[in-house]
């Protein structure tokens, strides 16, 4: 009698076969303990030579046993995603890149403390992320005050507001619209880019009663995304709350920043221009030491991070049962490959799968591939150049395969670079036979074959 905490497996299980055919296989049930279950599986998932039969078809994907620890390892899945990217933004090199293949199951302890290490690395790098936007967006608000500072003062001491005033009197005899009020005036930043929409708007907007100036800034600023920023500096002259009115509006639809409340006079300016660069320089440190706390952390995680990705094995004290069963279903077609065989065993597949035990053709393509591919693209140049290729994977095997490359075209030419090299042979002789090199024909040997009806004149 099975104790509820065993947990049934159904599982087709592989006995030795040769290369022409596939393997024969066994039809098997595995009872082992429900706390051992995910390692066992785990274990036997390594292995090519099992495959698991389903029991349960009809049952819903959320009401399956293990699916809180799929949802749970999903979510550090998620967690490492985001701090490799967190990672790869600062430029920090995730060192030990290599898929040696070992994926154990790691124990319930080690588990749990890894998921609260990736709960708090998660939570500390998006505080920092948020704190760093925070800083940079001061920053940016602080850089614009300074710049603004110093242009009013320029425009003031160039004689603006009287110029304003000469010509706001000139537009009000001339045009007769605008209020009778004393002149005021507004200051703010907006991107270079829409300076020149904003002033005609403006002064469209306003019935040519605005006296707008402005100056470019030098330095060019940066904002909380590190995107760089082209700012004006504007002043403008208006006269009543109607044209305050209107100017706050055009400036919302520019995404215009009016800066409340600059001082009026130069001593005001040049002491609130102190205290901003006082303030600068404060949240240019912290800046510093916040960018320099989250390297070290992501450095930390760099270091760690293939280490968190793998898992490492546990056991259990129950041994489990292994049954072997009858059935009158068909097995499934498992060819065992290798290195050499798999790309031409993967041919094969792709235009269908043999039945159970049937002949496996893979073993022959090994010769009739290359042979057939030399007759069409028998060229002694370009063959060379394919085997050269070819050569040069196969000799550098091991090297490539321990720099884990994920680039998609170099996986596919790395994969076929047997089935290359036999190409690239075989195209060189098609190519000596052909007397064809780089599609120009040459002539090494000279040809034994003669006409028998070519007319001689001496007789």
């Amino acid at each position: 009698m099975i104790p509820y905490s065993y947990v049934k497996k159904k599982m087709i299980l592989i006995r030795m076969g040769s290369l022409t055919r596939s393997e024969e296989m066994r039809f098997c049930q595995l009872i082992v303990e429900k706390d051992a279950a995910f390692n066992c599986v785990a274990e036997l998932g390594k292995q090519p030579y099992v495959q698991f039969k389903d029991l349960n078809p009809n049952v819903n994907s959320f009401q399956r046993m293990f699916v809180r620890d799929i949802r749970r390892f999903d979510e550090m899945e998620r967690k490492l995603r985001f701090l490799e990217s967190q990672i790869t933004k600062d430029n920090i090199i995730i060192a030990g890149r290599v898929d040696d293949g070992d994926y154990s199951v790691m124990p319930t302890a080690e588990l749990n403390q890894l998921e609260t290490t990736l709960n708090d690395l998660e939570r500390d790098v998006k505080n920092m992320n948020e704190s760093d936007a925070q800083l940079k967006k001061n920053f940016l608000e602080l850089k614009e005050w300074d710049a603004v500072l110093d242009k009013t003062d320029e425009f003031f001491q160039g004689g603006m507001d009287d110029q304003a005033a000469e010509e706001l009197d000139i537009q009000e005899e001339e045009y007769g619209k605008a209020e009778k009020a004393p002149i005021s005036y507004a200051v703010g930043v907006i991107r270079r880019e829409r300076l020149l929409a904003f002033e005609r708007v403006l002064w469209r907007a306003c019935h040519h009663t605005a006296y707008l100036r402005s100056a470019a800034i030098e330095e060019d600023l940066e904002d909380e995304n590190n995107e760089k920023l082209q700012k004006s500096v504007f002043i403008l002259f208006y006269k009543g709350d109607r044209m305050k009115s209107i100017v706050d509006k055009v400036c919302d639809g520019f995404k215009a920043k009016l800066l409340k409340n600059c001082p009026k006079t130069f001593k005001e300016r040049q002491s609130a221009r102190n205290d901003i660069r006082a303030r600068l320089q404060d949240v240019q440190t912290v800046i510093g030491q916040t960018k320099e706390h989250r390297f070290r952390v992501l450095q930390a995680a760099a270091n760690n991070h293939n280490q968190w990705l793998k898992q490492e094995t546990s056991g259990s004290t129950v041994p489990p049962v292994l049954n072997v069963l009858e059935t009158s279903e068909e097995p499934p077609t498992y060819n065992r490959t290798n290195k050499f065989t798999e790309v031409f065993q993967g041919i094969v597949d792709s235009y269908g799968i043999a039945s159970y035990l049937e002949l496996n053709p893979a073993p022959y393509t090994i010769i009739s591939f290359p042979f057939i591919f030399a007759c069409m693209f028998g060229d002694l140049g370009h063959g060379i150049i394919m085997f050269l290729a070819g050569l040069y994977f196969v000799l550098r095997e091991k090297n490539l395969i321990e720099r884990n490359i994920k680039d998609e075209i170099f996986g596919m030419f790395f994969g076929g670079r047997y089935i290359i090299l036999l190409m690239g042979l075989f195209s060189i002789h098609a190519g000596i036979i052909y007397n064809d090199m780089f599609a120009k024909s040459f002539n090494i040997f000279e040809s034994s074959w003669k006409n028998p009806y070519e007319f001689d004149p001496y007789f």
